[in-house]
């Protein structure tokens, strides 16, 4: 007899890298747009 994983543990196992990709492109829309005015601001000077 085969043991069957917890769904839980499959489901945790499937969200985590997708939550972590969501979540490096939500930090890197965010640090983008600063990044760039800052680099304007800095040259601006």
């Amino acid at each position: 007899m085969i043991r069957m994983p917890r769904p839980r543990h499959v489901a945790h196992f499937c969200t985590a890298p997708a939550l972590q990709s969501t979540f490096l492109l939500s930090c890197s829309l965010v640090v983008f747009p600063l990044y760039r005015s800052s680099k304007d601001t800095l040259s601006g000077i």
